[in-house]
């Protein structure tokens, strides 16, 4: 099995969503090996910043937390959709993804290439979307898990 890590380096700085909620990456130094005799950092950063994980409690009154999630669901084999390139404001469809959807699977990467706008102001401008016919095709499946470059 070949493991794939498609996350994204935390960098001091680094984009996040555009609002004053959504603070940005920064990292402090609190210990040095060399003069307090260890390695130690304090990380701040917001929720979205990254590559990162949503839980049904990011817009579900009373859904599961990132904490809840299984690990088994996080980690495994996923299937690819290639539908690149997209472009901005798209409305991903049900019909986009079922001739790609295997019947039995448990994890899905959905490709549409706006990950090449990261670094810029345009990444979190007017990205494609999910339709609600095909999330509801991604619930049917049995989908634990939806990775997307957007």
């Amino acid at each position: 099995m070949e493991i794939i890590d498609l996350s994204i380096s935390l960098e001091d700085g680094m984009l996040t969503y555009p609002t004053s909620s959504h603070h940005r990456f920064e990292s402090s130094i609190l210990g040095r090996l060399a003069i307090e005799g260890r390695e130690t950092r304090k990380f701040t950063m917001g929720s979205h910043c990254g590559t990162h994980v949503d839980a049904m409690r990011h817009f579900i009154d009373g859904g599961v937390t990132a904490d809840e999630l299984p690990l088994d669901s996080l980690v495994g084999p996923a299937e690819l959709i290639n539908l690149s390139p997209m472009g901005a404001g798209t409305i991903i469809e049900a019909d986009d993804l079922v001739d790609q959807l295997p019947e039995k699977v448990d994890r899905v990467v959905i490709r549409t290439d706006w990950s090449q706008h990261w670094g810029t102001s345009q990444y979190y401008s007017n990205w494609p979307s999910l339709s609600g016919s095909c999330t509801e095709l991604l619930i049917e499946r049995g989908i634990k898990l939806l990775g997307i470059d957007f």
